[in-house]
């Protein structure tokens, strides 16, 4: 990293120090330093364009009504 980065070896130690402190880089002893896998999130972004993508994307979605009921609200939440 030194000679690929130009850099002194106090730089690159103090670079891994600082990737480990953010749980990023994982250093064992014989083994090197190793980049830490992110967590796997649920979560995804869907980019929609136009109403054919939106159908398109929800197609096949299913969906299960769980509570019905009628309430009366104030003109203020109307």
């Amino acid at each position: 990293l030194c000679e690929r980065f130009s850099v002194s070896r106090y730089t690159v130690r103090e670079a891994l120090r600082r990737l480990r402190d953010d749980n990023l880089v994982a250093s064992r002893p014989r083994a090197g330093t190793l980049v830490v896998p992110r967590p796997s999130t649920n979560s995804y972004a869907q980019d929609v364009m136009s109403i054919d993508d939106l159908l398109a994307f929800a197609q096949g979605a299913r969906f299960a009504i769980e509570t019905n009921a009628m309430v009366t609200v104030d003109a203020a939440l109307a």
